[in-house]
């Protein structure tokens, strides 16, 4: 999963306006429900370039909320 420079949320999002009533169940279903433990700033926490900021298990949470946030039909891990 490609990580850029930008929140957690614009990382989700990617380019798309954020739904604020689908982001609640993306969070829930991606085990991020508790965000603002897992981040500092929550869904404005910055991502450094290639999320060298983030540890693996973060990476993968933020790529599952993505891919419910996409509405993908299939997850490959």
């Amino acid at each position: 999963m490609a990580r850029f420079d930008g929140t957690v949320l614009e990382n989700i999002c990617l380019w798309n306006s954020p739904d604020q009533n689908l982001i609640p169940s993306v969070l829930e279903d991606s085990g991020l429900k508790d965000i603002n433990h897992i981040f500092s700033d929550g869904l404005d926490t910055m991502i450094c370039e290639g999320g060298k900021n983030l540890s693996g298990s973060q990476k993968q949470r933020i790529a599952i909320a993505r891919a419910l946030y996409a509405k993908k039909a299939i997850l490959v891990h």
